[in-house]
C-alpha cells in the first residue's frame, strides 16, 4: 500500500463499458481531465469488446482461461478508445507505471495485459470482471477508494440497498472484498466503494475533494450473498 508523493487520496474510477451507449461518457472524461490529475486512476470496463469474447466462447467453446486473457485485451481496447476520446489520459501498463503517472500529476488509465501479475487470488473465469480488477487496484493505495461508474442509476436515496439491484457487480466482488480487507486489516482502513450513475459526472469534484459524501455507498454487509 502506498500513497503517492503528492499526498493526494487516490480514487480508482472504473468506467463501465456500457457508458459508451450513453450521452454522458464525454462529460465523465472531461471532468476527470479537469479534476483528476494526480488523483484518479481509470480502470476501463469491457463493453462490446468483451461481449465479443463471450459470443466467441459460446460458439467455439474454448476454456475460461483463454476467455479471461481475451477479456483483459478487450478492456485494453476500451481503454485505448477512452484515451482517443480524451488525450489527457496517459496509458499505464503496470502498477509501477500507474504510480509514476500519479507522481507526475497525470491521469493514468490502466491498460491490462494478458496477465494481472501478482493478484494470485483472482480466478481466471467469468466470476471476475473489471469490477474486481478495479477493487484489487484500489488496494494498492492507502486509503483504498473505488468508484464504480455504471450506466445504471443508483437508488434515489443514498441509503438504497444494493441487494435490490442484482448483477450490479461481478460474482466474485463481495467475497474478494472481504478477503482483501481481512488480509489488510492491520495496514489500512476499509475500502470505500461508491456507485455512481452515468448521469452523475457533476459529483466527481465533490468525490475527489472529499467535501461531502456522494454516491451510493456499497457496504460489505449489503453485498453478501
Amino acid at each position: 500500500m502506498t500513497r503517492v508523493a503528492s499526498g493526494e487520496v487516490i480514487w480508482v474510477v472504473k468506467l463501465g463499458g456500457s457508458l459508451q451507449d450513453t450521452e454522458y461518457l464525454g462529460a465523465w472524461l472531461g471532468g476527470i481531465a479537469e479534476y483528476g490529475k494526480g488523483r484518479v486512476v481509470i480502470v476501463p470496463g469491457g463493453g462490446p469488446f468483451v461481449d465479443q469474447v463471450r459470443n466467441a466462447q459460446k460458439r467455439h467453446r474454448f476454456d475460461d482461461g483463454t476467455a479471461h486473457s481475451m477479456a483483459l485485451l478487450g478492456m485494453r481496447q476500451y481503454g485505448i478508445m477512452l484515451r482517443g476520446i480524451q488525450p489527457a489520459l496517459k496509458a499505464a501498463f503496470s502498477i509501477r507505471q500507474v504510480r509514476r503517472r500519479l507522481h507526475d500529476r497525470e491521469i493514468p488509465i490502466w491498460m491490462p495485459a494478458q496477465s494481472t501479475g501478482g493478484w494470485k487470488q483472482l480466478p481466471r473465469n467469468w466470476s471476475v470482471t473489471s469490477d474486481s480488477l478495479a477493487l484489487c487496484l484500489a488496494q494498492e493505495f492507502s486509503p483504498p477508494r473505488l468508484a464504480l461508474v455504471k450506466a445504471r442509476s443508483p437508488p434515489d436515496s443514498s441509503t438504497g440497498n444494493p441487494r435490490e439491484h442484482p448483477g450490479l457487480v461481478d460474482r466474485d466482488f463481495s467475497s474478494l472484498r472481504r478477503r482483501l480487507e481481512q488480509a489488510h486489516k492491520q495496514a489500512t482502513t476499509p475500502t470505500r466503494v461508491v456507485w455512481l450513475g452515468a448521469n452523475q459526472p457533476r459529483l466527481l469534484q465533490e468525490l475527489l475533494t472529499g467535501r461531502s459524501a456522494v454516491g451510493t455507498e456499497l457496504l460489505s454487509e449489503e453485498l453478501r450473498d
